[in-house]
Formats: C-alpha cells, sequence, structure tokens
C-alpha cells in the first residue's frame, strides 16, 4: 500500500507551535524527529497526546536525553532510536521491540549486519563499535586491528538481558564542550595536577555544563586527610594548572571532588584513566558536584554571617584571594580589571550565597559585576539583608565620569606629528582588529575583494590566527580567504595578547612591518560587556591610544587613516528630546551608565585629541546591527535575538514602548560597506576629528512592523505588556529549574532587560534622534539600505534560531 510522506518545511521556524500544528493535520503514522523536535513538543500537553498518536516515533541525530525519552515512554508514545553514521549508513534501532519492552535507549544492529560488526572491551561494561572490513557499506578504514576495519570512537554499554541491544552514551573524544560551546583539551591541565604527590589521577568534566569541574583520585599517602585538607593540599597543583589554562576552562576549588584512595577507576592497561568509562562509572560524584550549590538558599538561616558593611568588605576581600584565586589590592580595587572573569564572578557569588545572611533574597546572576569593586559590593550585600538604602559612594556615577576624565587626559596626549618623508602608497596596507567578530569579519570580506587594497594585518588574540579568521568568515557565510589566489595572498594574521601592551603586543619584527607600511588602521575590536565598569576597559583605552601613536608614526606624507568604531550609546543618557549630531557629545555625562558605553566615549574623545597631533581620525557611532542581507545570520546570543527565540517556551513576545518600540536597526553588511564608503571620503589635511552617526534612515516600530513581520516568517505568539512578558520569562524559568539556562537561555539576560526596556521614564514620544545625514550623503550603501523586514530576510534569519538542530549522530 502506497504512503505519503510530508517533509517539514524548512523555511519555517522549529517551534513547538508549528510542529504540533503539522501532526495534528497530517495524523501521521510514523514521525521521524530529532531530540530537540521531541523536546519541544514533549513539553506541551497537546504536543504529547499527537505524539501518542503515532504507531511509532523516532529520534535521530543526535543522542536522545535519557531524561526526555523515559518521560515519553512514561506517557505512551512508542519511541525508538535510529543509529548510523556517515561511514557506514544505518547500524541498527531500537523502533521493533516486544510491546513489553521500554528500552527504548538500546540499538538493536540489523542482523545481516551484526556479522560484520563487533564491539570491542574498553573497560568494565564500556565498549567501542568496530566495524570490519567485510561490512558492506564501509567507506574508510582506520586500523588494522583488524586489518581494514574502521574504529569509529562510539562507546556503547550492553542491555543487562537482551543480546545484540546496546545503548549509545558518548564518544571517545577527550575535547571538553561547554554549555556556553567554548571547547577545552584538558590534558596538559589534567598532566600538571597528576604532578602532585597525593593525587593518583585527576578526571576534568564539564560537558554540556556552565564550568568545568574535576575529579581527584586519591593517593594511598592522602587517604586519611578530610575532604577540605585534601583539597587544600593539592590546590597549588590546581593553580598552577589553572595558569595554563583559558579563562573559560580554570578550575575553582568549589569544583573538586576527591575521590577516596581505594576505589579504582577504568584504565587501560598502561594506567591511562579513560574518560568516558570513567565519567559513566562517576555519573552520582558528576552530578553531586554540580549539584551542591543549588540549595544554597534553604537551610537554617542562623548559621550564615550577619555582618555590618566593614565586616562584608573583609569577607568579601578574604574569599577573592583565598578561594576565587585573585589577589585584589584594596576593596576599590575593579574586579574585572583585577582578574575576576565570569566564571570566577560566577563563583564568588556561590560563596557569597553559601556564606551570608541575605534576608532571605537570592543573589541577582550578575551582582559581582554589578558591584564592580569590594565596597560597592558590600553595600548591595548589606542592603539586601537590612532592606535600607547605603548612600552612594564616590565609586558610583560620579566616580565612574572622574575615571573617564582620568582616562582622557593620561591617553589623550601625543606628540605633533612630523609628516614622512616617503609618499603615501596608491594601494592600501591594512591593520584590521576585531576581524573575528560579526563586523570585522564583514569589513574583511569586503576589503579583499577591492582592488585597492594590497594587503592586510589582522591583530588577532591567542594563537591560530588564520584559522580562527577562517571560522569566523565561515559561520557567517562569508568566502574563505583562499577563495581565490588573489584573496589568500593579502591577509596576514599577527598574534597578539593586549593592544595595550609595547608595539601592541606584537614582537618588534612584526610591529615595524606594521609601523612602515600601514595607511589605513581599522579598529573594530572591543570587548562588548555591560556588566564592568569604565575601569576595567582602561587595557583596551591604553590599546587605542597605541594604536592612535602608530598610526601617526607612519613613514608617510600623510598619516595612517584611523577609524574608531564607536557607538550609539555614547549618547543614550542625553536629556531628551534631542538630536544627537554627526560630531562631539557635549558632555560625558551623556553616555550611558555602564563601562561599555562611557569608555566608547573616551575612545573618541582620546580620537579628537590625536586628530589636534597631525592624526587623519574618524568615529563610527554605530546602532543596533541586524542579520545581513545576503544569509541572514545574525548571533542567536545577542540580546534581540534571544528576546525572540524565547517565544518557544512563553509563546509571547514583549510590546516596547515609547523610543524602545522605534527601531534604526542597519544590517551587518550594510554597516561594513557603509564604513568602507566613509572612509573613502576622509581629508588627510583635516585637524579635528570626523564624526558619523552609521543609524538607519528609514525607522520602523517594533510593535506595528517587527512582531508582524516575525509572525509573516510563521512565529505564532501573543504580544503583551513588557512587564507581562518579563514575568512569563521569570515563571517559566522557574518550571524549567535548572535546566532553564539551556533550554530558555534568555532568562540569562533577564537582568539586562529590566534595566533597558523595564520601567524606563523615555516611554514617551520624547526620544533621541541621531543625526545621519552626512553619513548617507557620503554612502550610498546606507541612503540606499535595503528593507529589513521582508519576508525573505525575516526567513532566513528565523532559520538559524529555531530550525537547524546537528546532523551528527
Amino acid at each position: 500500500m502506497r504512503r505519503t510522506t510530508h517533509i517539514f518545511n524548512a523555511h519555517l521556524p522549529l517551534t513547538a507551535e508549528n510542529l504540533i500544528s503539522a501532526l495534528k493535520t497530517i495524523q501521521p503514522e510514523i514521525c521521524h524527529t530529532v531530540p530537540y523536535g521531541l523536546k519541544l513538543m514533549a513539553e506541551r500537553r497537546d504536543g504529547i497526546d499527537v505524539l501518542r498518536r503515532c504507531k511509532f516515533v523516532t529520534s535521530a541525530g543526535a543522542r536522545t536525553p535519557d531524561e526526555l525519552g523515559h518521560r515519553v515512554v512514561k506517557e505512551g508514545v512508542k519511541l525508538g532510536v535510529i543509529f548510523g553514521l556517515t561511514e557506514v549508513g544505518h547500524v541498527g534501532d531500537s523502533i521493533c521491540r516486544d510491546p513489553d519492552d521500554d528500552s527504548w535507549d538500546y540499538v538493536r544492529p540489523y542482523a545481516h549486519l551484526r556479522e560484520h560488526m563487533l564491539f570491542k572491551k574498553l573497560d568494565r561494561g564500556v565498549y567501542e563499535c568496530v566495524y570490519l572490513k567485510s561490512h558492506p557499506a564501509l567507506m574508510t578504514s582506520n586500523s588494522d586491528e583488524p586489518p581494514g576495519s574502521f574504529h569509529s570512537q562510539d562507546l556503547f554499554t550492553p542491555h543487562p538481558t537482551i543480546d545484540w541491544a546496546w545503548k549509545y552514551i558518548a564518544r571517545d573524544d577527550d575535547r571538553i564542550t561547554l554549555l556556553n560551546g567554548e571547547k577545552i583539551l584538558p590534558l596538559n591541565m589534567e598532566g600538571t595536577i597528576r604532578e602532585c604527590p597525593l593525587i593518583r589521577d585527576a578526571l576534568m568534566v564539564g560537558n554540556d555544563r556552565l564550568v568545568p569541574g574535576l575529579l581527584v583520585f586519591r593517593s594511598l599517602a592522602a587517604e586519611k586527610l578530610s575532604d577540605s585538607e585534601y583539597i587544600e593540599a593539592i590546590w597549588p597543583y590546581v593553580k598552577a594548572a589553572n595558569r595554563i589554562a583559558d579563562g573559560f576552562a580554570r578550575i575553582t576549588i568549589d569544583m573538586i571532588a576527591p575521590i577516596p584512595a581505594n576505589v579504582d577507576y577504568p584504565a587501560t592497561d598502561k594506567n591511562n584513566i579513560i574518560r568516558a568509562a570513567a565519567i559513566s562509572r562517576f555519573r552520582d560524584e558528576i552530578e553531586s558536584l554540580y549539584n551542591k550549590d543549588k540549595d544554597l538558599t534553604n537551610g537554617d538561616s542562623s548559621k550564615r554571617l550577619v555582618l555590618d558593611i566593614e565586616q562584608l568588605e573583609q569577607h568579601i576581600l578574604k574569599l577573592v584571594r583565598s578561594e576565587v584565586g585573585v589577589d585584589v589590592l584594596d576593596v576599590e580595587a575593579d574586579f574585572f580589571a583585577t582578574g575576576v572573569d565570569s566564571l570566577r564572578s560566577a563563583h564568588l557569588r556561590r560563596l557569597l550565597q553559601r556564606d551570608l545572611d541575605l534576608g532571605g533574597g537570592v543573589l541577582p546572576t550578575n551582582v559581582v559585576y554589578d558591584g564592580g569593586n569590594t565596597a560597592r559590593l558590600a553595600r548591595t550585600l548589606y542592603s539586601m539583608r537590612t532592606g535600607t538604602t547605603i548612600e552612594a559612594i564616590h565609586s558610583g556615577d560620579e566616580g565612574e565620569i572622574a575615571k573617564m576624565r582620568d582616562l582622557i587626559q593620561t591617553f589623550g596626549k601625543f606628540e605633533q606629528r612630523i609628516p614622512g618623508q616617503l609618499s603615501t602608497p596608491e594601494k592600501d596596507t591594512i591593520v584590521l582588529t576585531g576581524a573575528t567578530g560579526a563586523l570585522g569579519a564583514h569589513i574583511l570580506d569586503q576589503l579583499l575583494d577591492e582592488a585597492r587594497v594590497e594587503r592586510i594585518f589582522c591583530l588577532v588574540r591567542g594563537g591560530n590566527g588564520l584559522d580562527r579568521i577562517e571560522e569566523s568568515l565561515k559561520s557567517r557565510g562569508l568566502k574563505s580567504i583562499k577563495y581565490t589566489e588573489e584573496r589568500g595572498k593579502k591577509v596576514t594574521a599577527l598574534p597578539t595578547d593586549n593592544f595595550g601592551e609595547t608595539n601592541l603586543g606584537l614582537t618588534p619584527d612584526d610591529y615595524s612591518k606594521l609601523q612602515g607600511s600601514a595607511t589605513l588602521i581599522i579598529h573594530a575590536a572591543w570587548p562588548v560587556n555591560f556588566n564592568i565598569s569604565v575601569d576595567s576597559f582602561t587595557s583596551h583605552v591604553v590599546g587605542l591610544n597605541n594604536l592612535l601613536k602608530l598610526s601617526l608614526d607612519v613613514p608617510f606624507k600623510d598619516p595612517a587613516r584611523f577609524i574608531f568604531t564607536s557607538s550609539v550609546s555614547v549618547a543614550f543618557d542625553m536629556p531628551r528630546p534631542a538630536d544627537v549630531p554627526e560630531g562631539p557629545i557635549p558632555s560625558l555625562e551623556h553616555a550611558a551608565a555602564t563601562g561599555y558605553a562611557r569608555s566608547k566615549l573616551v575612545g573618541e574623545h582620546i580620537c579628537m585629541a590625536a586628530a589636534t597631533r597631525g592624526a587623519t581620525a574618524a568615529v563610527f557611532r554605530i546602532g543596533q546591527m541586524s542579520a545581513d542581507t545576503v544569509n541572514g545570520v545574525w548571533n542567536k546570543r545577542e540580546a534581540i535575538p534571544l528576546m525572540v527565540q524565547s517565544v518557544t517556551e512563553t509563546h509571547a513576545l514583549p510590546r516596547l514602548e515609547g523610543e524602545h518600540g522605534v527601531c534604526d536597526w542597519v544590517p551587518v553588511n550594510v554597516v561594513a560597506r557603509t564604513c568602507l564608503q566613509l572612509i573613502e571620503t576622509l581629508n588627510p589635511e583635516a585637524n579635528m576629528a570626523s564624526f558619523y552617526n552609521i543609524t538607519s534612515p528609514h525607522l520602523f516600530s517594533w510593535n506595528d512592523a517587527f512582531l508582524p513581520a516575525l509572525r509573516r516568517g510563521g512565529l505564532k505568539f501573543e504580544d503583551v505588556a513588557f512587564e507581562d512578558w518579563l514575568a512569563q520569562l521569570r515563571s517559566r524559568a522557574g518550571d524549567l529549574g535548572h535546566s532553564a539556562e539551556d533550554i530558555l537561555p534568555a532568562v540569562k539576560l533577564v537582568d539586562y532587560f529590566e534595566r533597558a526596556y523595564g520601567g524606563s521614564p523615555y516611554k514617551t514620544a520624547l526620544r533621541l534622534r541621531f543625526e545621519n545625514e552626512k553619513s548617507c550623503n557620503r554612502s550610498t550603501a546606507l541612503r540606499l539600505i535595503p528593507s529589513v523586514l521582508g519576508d525573505e530576510v525575516i526567513a532566513k534569519m528565523l532559520r538559524p534560531w529555531f530550525g537547524a538542530t546537528t546532523s551528527t549522530r
């Protein structure tokens, strides 16, 4: 009998509403989906109902989480998994099993393939699947044991009672991938830690977690130490390992789990720990490690510390120095500038929640960065417990403005330029920072196709610069550096860790190359962090000063033209109504009250100072960048994409009122083209900086234009008042519990959303208008900007946010 196959429309976002609606309409006998799609449907009662009506449901493309599968099977869904891989095709499934067999997660290899497969035992209960040379679909070989075989690195455990039933558990891969996508290669760190004589072995964990953790296996010499004594004894070795690690890979002292000396771990015949097998063996210990801070707000509050402000300051300093591992000088020292990164910030927050009586309150996610230093954080904590308001200390807004003045005075000093003896070359040699960011990648892509560009030096933090640039271009659908031979010849990546160091952190030879050839410097690298103070941006301000000095020191008649990519946030606190000129901002107090905006305004003033000493400097104030018009790529972790993606859980999107509801977005590729067109208009004879506001000449309404465009793109949602949406976001996050940040990542920005859009005094017709007539007159790209709300553009934008899931096995 013929059957009809229905394929989900890839142009529609993969949402629970769309999937369930499709299944209700089609009423299929069989539903093939991926774990993400299954998860979306299983979170709604009508989703479970429609799945239950299918003869069977399959999940493939990635490992289906145990909890999800068990839940839908318990609800009566006939679930099975399909397993396969590129090298051999389909291997087996768990669809055809007895009615009373609920082992949905155990793959049954197809009978005709079993003689061509073997399961190689790695450790007790853990096996690697090996495909033999005789396998009829085998496409490649990677081993001679046995000859011509393919060792898949796919790890399984056998069913306790059913023959040829295998549960896929993991890849035999050492790399750890955190929840935020950061990847850790742990072998060096583990090797450093293993040097401690009190440690038999060490195992870093953290796949799909926010932070890494560490299992340490005691040696016999340490068996009599308590856990706290043991961790204190091995901590110097962990600190040594942290010193060779990226910031996101460092182990905090509360993420260490000691394992008793008499407990064995899975190991090879050479006594090397088998990672996947050990993770499986010590699953409970790992869960305990990550769960131990979940109930810090519960328990006997009488055992927590009740401290006054001075005592709080001393306690915070003690925690930061001894447990967080950062040598903070005093109570005024900026956390971020002294090394309290996001990982350490989260660690400090947990410690404070553990130790202090906070009046029953829960510390906000960004409480450490919002405080900025020990003095302000202590006052915040005291206010939480007592309910009193503490008079602001001088390091509040007033102190921030004073710091801005200090930075401008200190780093706005330049020697008068004396023109060089050499004629300025007709072709450009360009120094570009920020090439791995969205704007920088688009600027680089467009520069590579310019005949007037001879060479581009990309200053990239860390190693593997060209690989990182290539990955950035690829992720945005842009052409490879090597797309043509001509493009490939133009790019050189120079590694540097800090533009604020001597010679921009480059080797003397590399710096000399820039100094002798640069004709254009585009500075598009700046940390986008709204949680830190202006003081935390000092090293970046120093880097700006160094780059401007480079532009003045070239040997040509004209200085190297210098472009500073600033932000419209430098004017967000101007008294309303106001027109923001394409010129200097009148007051330092007009910048938004974030270290990011204030540091950008400091940068503008430093550019102005350099221009009076002979620099050809231009400030490009850039507004909200949106998805590019070609591929529709918009980083799904930015605020607006996260807000839109929340619809899958809240089934609602907020109405934005007043100036918040007026959008002047510019596609990122149009911003890049505008920058390059404006560069061509710069006058090397000018003795003052040029300013351009790169915002759209065509405004549109969030409520009346953007939300309807999303509906045309396939999203179904209710539009509600912002405060109601925020409440729904928090409520849904509460329902999801500890998996909230994974399922509903918008919750990570809930405090930012509230600050940015909630309770705003500007929910009126009074708003800022950014003058952009000069920019439009000099840039056809900006003047003729295409609509960002076209159906095709919206469809391209929504697809990666809602539709794509991994195609790996």
